[in-house]
């Protein structure tokens, strides 16, 4: 995987990231199982994806990432950026 650095903040992202919104909001519009987004997820980060693109305007995909990262036994990079909630 490439890195880029995001800004000023000197935190490296993947080049490529993982997208929860769009068409298929992580599966919600198109019938993925929970499963199966579980295994997304784990392929990205896997793969380097340290970049989560997620909102509250996507639905329940919060609540899905939230839940797969609670259920399953993840290693979250150190550099993984949460920003603060909207609105605040």
């Amino acid at each position: 995987m490439q890195f880029r650095r995001l800004g000023r903040t000197g935190l490296e992202v993947s080049v490529l990231g993982l997208g929860t919104g769009g068409h298929s909001r992580l599966g919600q519009n198109t019938g993925v199982s929970e499963e199966d987004v579980r295994w997304l997820v784990h392929y990205a980060l896997d793969s380097g994806v340290n970049f989560i693109d997620t909102a509250a305007a996507y639905a329940e995909s919060e609540a899905i990432l939230g839940r797969v990262f609670r259920e399953t036994p993840i290693s979250l990079p150190p550099n993984l950026v949460w920003g603060p909630a909207w609105p605040p």
